[in-house]
């Protein structure tokens, strides 16, 4: 039972984030953030994302998709929000070896295979994350990509 028992740490992370929503203060706390975020901000990322986007020919590898992100576990397990995301379809590679690629980009970039396609779920991408998950995207397609 000792290697279960949970220590201070874990105490004081779970103390000053309930604190900061009683307080009202949820906006500091960044899974709040993220699990109401307003899917016009999700869309604008994405657009942010595919300006990014080096190669014209790359930019029809990528398709807008409407996404449902699984947010629960513990209290809400299954828990799910409707949100957007991008399919990354590059000729000659599957979703698994697009899946690969990109978790063993620089920035490691971990998507969802959604409807046999890779799918970037921008819930999951922060503003701050937009340009590394671009440069690992522009690579692969750089590597991998061609023309259609």
């Amino acid at each position: 039972m000792r290697m279960l028992r949970v220590d201070k740490i874990t105490y004081y992370i779970l103390q000053e984030t309930l604190l900061r929503h009683v307080n009202g203060e949820d906006d500091s706390i960044a899974l709040w953030r993220i699990m109401h975020q307003d899917k016009k901000d999700i869309s604008g990322r994405i657009n942010r994302f595919l300006r990014l986007i080096a190669n014209p020919e790359g930019k029809k590898m990528l398709k807008k998709t409407a996404t449902m992100s699984t947010i629960g576990g513990g209290a809400v397990p299954g828990s799910r929000m409707e949100s957007l995301g991008l399919w990354v379809d590059i000729p000659g590679m599957s979703a698994d070896d697009i899946y690969a690629a990109l978790a063993e980009a620089d920035v490691p970039l971990i998507g969802i295979i959604m409807e046999g396609r890779f799918t970037i779920d921008f819930s999951a991408i922060l503003d701050s994350d937009v340009a590394a998950a671009a440069k690992a995207v522009n690579g692969l397609i750089a590597l991998h990509g061609g023309s259609r």
